[in-house]
């Protein structure tokens, strides 16, 4: 995010959900999280309706975001960036596999980790969103999840209702998905939910 996020942000009394959005989010359990607090509520809802086996990241940044789901699931994760967290120890201690490299050096391994038995939740959280999404969207199976961060259905939506309530970042819109949900079989789940906390989410369904 390419902004100077205030100093204040940081203080322990912006704990989670102390959050103001126009920060780009705030501190969980201390870590630096790049969420919109509506964020929380909505995952915990989508693990308690499915069935999530393991999870994959792509865009660990600071680490808040994937160590707050670490509270909501004991699955198997692994995370991907090409810069390594400060938070990269504390990460592991909570049985996350932190991987620094690029994602897309790493795409036949995630493949096969994807295609494990069980459903599993890919989360594209990288510096090229609509790419992650419609790259990894191939390889899923039937009821496999993939979400992205920082989506709004279209400008006008963004304009009218989210850049001065909810988020200031708008990276990846349905244009740049919308051949890849057809063509994948994908069906929006919950998005209703996930549209307050900017992130889209579908699940394959043949």
């Amino acid at each position: 995010m390419s902004f100077q996020i205030p100093r204040e942000a940081f203080d322990s009394e912006h704990e989670y959900p102390n959050w103001n959005h126009q920060w780009g989010g705030g501190l969980f359990d201390g870590i630096w999280c790049q969420q919109n607090k509506a964020f929380y509520p909505t995952f915990q809802k989508l693990f308690e309706q499915e069935n999530i086996a393991r999870i994959v990241e792509i865009g660990t940044a600071s680490g808040g975001f994937i160590h707050s789901i670490r509270n909501l699931t004991d699955v198997e994760i692994i995370t991907y960036d090409i810069v390594e967290t400060p938070h990269k120890s504390r990460l592991e201690a909570k049985n996350i596999t932190v991987r620094v490299m690029d994602a897309f050096d790493d795409l036949d391994n995630i493949a096969d980790y994807i295609q494990q038995d069980g459903q599993t939740l890919v989360l594209c959280d990288g510096g090229n969103k609509p790419l992650e999404f419609n790259t990894l969207s191939r390889v899923l199976k039937p009821n496999d999840i993939i979400m992205a961060h920082d989506y709004v259905i279209d400008n006008e939506y963004y304009d009218a209702y989210i850049k001065d309530n909810v988020w200031r970042w708008c990276e990846i819109k349905l244009k740049d998905i919308i051949l890849a949900t057809e063509k994948y079989s994908l069906t929006p789940l919950l998005q209703d939910d996930f549209d307050l906390a900017v992130w889209c989410c579908w699940k394959k369904t043949a």
